[in-house]
């Protein structure tokens, strides 16, 4: 489980993850290498055939495919601590709706406060990754959610941002499906 700066979260629309600087700054050199290392052979791949004379072809495709890969990959970097606001009812009822879906899809929840809920899902449910955490941030009528799988020594990995978006998508519509039958049956 990370620590999160609930009140700075609040405020950035971000999860403010507390961690010592060292920590921040080597995992985005780390992204970095990942992101720009596949432009950068790909860039080297075609000014060589194009040196050489050689046919073009199969490494503009490799650029144009490493680009785009690359502009996932970052994009997913900028949006892994994004907050996504969702319309609620009251702190209370905003806190009982989020239990009953976690209790009917068997997430376990890992803590719950007035402040906020962590579900955390372990590696042996998704085994692509290790382990996701679920952050449900209660912020007066609205709930702030966010998902972050993690690689190897509790890393947040980027590369897992658009399969937790489902995570996020699945406990949002719940939510909402929650909220408009209470509304119905008042």
């Amino acid at each position: 489980m990370i620590p999160i700066d609930i009140e700075k979260s609040k405020e950035k629309g971000k999860l403010v993850i507390c961690e010592s600087p060292f920590i921040k700054v080597s995992e985005y050199l780390l992204y970095s290498m990942f992101a720009f290392f596949f432009p950068f052979m790909a860039i080297l791949n075609f000014i060589h055939n194009v040196n050489n004379n050689n046919p073009i072809t199969n490494s503009l495709l490799f650029l144009i495919f490493s680009f785009v890969l690359s502009s996932f990959f970052v994009y997913s970097i900028i949006n892994i601590t994004s907050l996504k606001r969702v319309k609620g009812l009251s702190r209370s009822n905003n806190s009982n709706i989020v239990k009953k879906i976690a209790e009917n899809n068997n997430w376990h929840i890992s803590s719950n406060n007035q402040q906020a809920t962590i579900i955390y899902f372990s590696w042996r449910e998704t085994l692509t990754d290790w382990g996701k955490q679920m952050t449900i941030i209660y912020d007066k009528n609205d709930i702030l959610v966010n998902c972050i799988s993690f690689g190897k020594h509790s890393t947040p990995s980027p590369i897992h941002w658009f399969a937790n978006r489902s995570k996020v998508n699945e406990l949002i519509n719940g939510f909402k499906d929650e909220i408009n039958a209470r509304s119905h049956s008042l």
